[in-house]
């Protein structure tokens, strides 16, 4: 959008409008005494995303993908537009007046109340968006330093603990651990797994699909997570002995699983975990020299896409496992060296 001085001495300025039904582009021409008026008006009716502001960037953006995003991750990213773009002065800039330190404010500004991770996903959808539109525009910014985390991962004595409670205040909620720690199963993938998806015989479950919270109280069934999240799992028996033979296997949402759990964890004198550490918990179990998994085996079990994610996320030392194995690996240094 570049004004041009036409021989009368006015100025011209020809405004992309976007494009007709057979995709040729639509220009309006603004012609005005003096190339500052002319701009003015340009700039007031210039369709480009360079005017919007960066609120109504984002959203666009967000629109844009939401056919190919899943309902989680659009939901995930509606919630971070309102936590970290709604009612500040950052999100009511245009884009093309946006300079580095705008941008370094409103991220040092969020750091205040929000946690690294949080900050770090505010940026990631910003510089997404920002990519969409302008490739070419790139921002150089510090975010906030990381916090390692401290996630209990439960050792077998407090899955057997919580299995116990849940057995005699929720059948529904035991067969959904059950399903978390032995089956390395999802929440999702729990809560849309039907009957019809074990084949009792062969000891397998065949995992297809997942459920997922759209908000206001509506779920869908979709794919699973990823690709690799499609798989076959083989239980043992007394998992399949308590497992329905007809209808939903859990009869529970996948908002319900998480929040009954916590109320069971609530009744229980055990250190503080999620549902989902009782995936890490499988995870860690089967790496450990107990039983000695490989790492594709466990991948597979698991549905992860790619060993690192697997060992850097879910892979952690249980504390009795590593008291066992640094026993045995005590035990094997004495035979060898010290041996009689």
């Amino acid at each position: 959008m570049k004004a041009r001085k036409l021989p009368s001495g006015r100025w011209n300025i020809q405004v992309y409008i976007g494009k007709d039904d057979k995709g040729k582009r639509k220009y309006k021409s603004i012609t005005e005494d003096s190339k500052k008026e002319a701009e003015k008006k340009a700039a007031a009716i210039d369709s480009s995303p360079r005017h919007m502001t960066i609120l109504a960037m984002v959203n666009d953006y967000i629109e844009a993908k939401r056919p190919v995003l899943s309902p989680n991750t659009y939901r995930g990213y509606k919630g971070i537009v309102e936590g970290g773009f709604v009612g500040t002065l950052f999100s009511e800039l245009p884009i093309n007046v946006v300079r580095n330190t705008d941008v370094q404010r409103w991220i040092s500004k969020a750091a205040l109340t929000a946690s690294p991770k949080t900050v770090k996903n505010y940026y990631g959808l910003f510089s997404a968006a920002l990519a969409f539109y302008f490739p070419e525009k790139v921002f150089r910014v510090k975010l906030p330093q990381a916090k390692p985390t401290t996630l209990h991962t439960p050792t077998t004595a407090e899955i057997k603990t919580l299995l116990e409670a849940a057995k005699e205040r929720n059948i529904e909620l035991y067969k959904a651990i059950l399903l978390g720690a032995v089956g390395m199963m999802r929440q999702g993938e729990i809560a849309a797994l039907t009957a019809d998806d074990i084949d009792f015989e062969a000891h397998s479950v065949r995992i297809s699909k997942s459920q997922a919270y759209v908000g206001e109280k509506n779920f869908v069934i979709k794919q699973p997570k990823t690709y690799s999240s499609v798989r076959t799992i083989y239980l043992p028996q007394f998992v399949l002995d308590a497992l329905p033979k007809e209808g939903k296997v859990v009869d529970l949402n996948v908002l319900q699983i998480s929040s009954y759990f916590q109320k069971l964890m609530g009744k229980t004198d055990l250190p503080h975990f999620r549902f989902h550490d009782l995936r890490h918990y499988a995870a860690s179990i089967a790496a450990s020299s107990s039983v000695g998994a490989s790492a594709a085996s466990i991948r597979q079990r698991g549905g992860w896409a790619s060993d690192s994610v697997m060992k850097r996320v879910y892979i952690n030392q249980i504390s009795d496992e590593v008291q066992k194995d640094n026993q045995n690996l005590n035990t094997f240094f004495e035979e060898q060296f010290n041996g009689k």
